[in-house]
Order: C-alpha cells, then structure tokens, then sequence
C-alpha cells in the first residue's frame, strides 16, 4: 500500500486523529513534531485534537484506584482515542522507554469498560544509530 499521507487521508471517510505527546518540557522537539503532523493532517482536512496528557492530571495507575472508581480524565481520554480514526503520538526516549507520563496515560486508558484495540495498527520510527 504505497502512497503519500496526502493520499492516504484523502481515500479516509472523514478522518478524525488524537494526537499525544509523551513530553511536557516547554519547547519540546516531540511537541514540535507533532504541531508538524497535526499541521499536515488539517491540511487533508483531516479533525485533529491534541490531548494534552499532563492537563488530564491522572493519578498513577493502580488497580485500586481503577476498582474505586475511574478517573473522569482516563474515561475521556479512552472515549477519545476509541472513537478516533487513529492517533499520533510523538515521545522522546527515556532509559529506552516512553516517559512516565505516556505510559500512565496509556496504561488508564487501555482499562474498564469498551474495546480499546480493534483494529489496531501501528507505525514507529525509532533512533537510528549509526
């Protein structure tokens, strides 16, 4: 399935995107790459949102907590990311894994109630090391 992303937008009925960046530092070079694929989607008229996941102020996950009651936030977000038509996301490297704050993020919105993983497909550009 060769293609530009241009095309590949273009043939999507009525595409809708959650774009995520794992990093919170200001000036981040994640958050600058996604503003750069959120660009290019809205200009295939693509819906784009950025979530932004420290706004959200989950609570580290726990079972407990999940059991307690889910936070508003994590159903938001799942709601969000189930509904889209894919979703973006840009994260630096900590220690060879996402941050923290994507992993909790992630880890929230894949629990309770709904499917979160149908359809699911995924692309990833690692580092290249010379």
């Amino acid at each position: 399935m060769a293609g530009t992303l241009a095309e590949f937008v273009r043939n999507m009925k009525k595409p809708t995107f959650v774009l995520m960046c794992g990093s919170s530092r200001k000036g981040s070079h994640n958050a600058k790459l996604l503003e750069s694929v959120r660009s290019r989607l809205a200009a295939e008229d693509a819906a784009c949102e950025v979530v932004d996941l420290d706004a959200l102020q989950l609570p580290i996950y726990s079972q407990d907590l999940e059991t307690a009651s889910m936070p508003r936030a994590a159903v938001e977000l799942k709601e969000k990311l189930v509904a889209a038509t894919g979703f973006v996301i840009a994260c630096p490297e900590y220690n060879g894994m996402p941050t923290p704050l994507l992993l909790n993020a992630i880890t929230w919105a894949t629990r309770g109630e709904g499917g979160m993983y149908a359809g699911f497909q995924t692309a990833s550009r690692g580092r290249d090391y010379f």
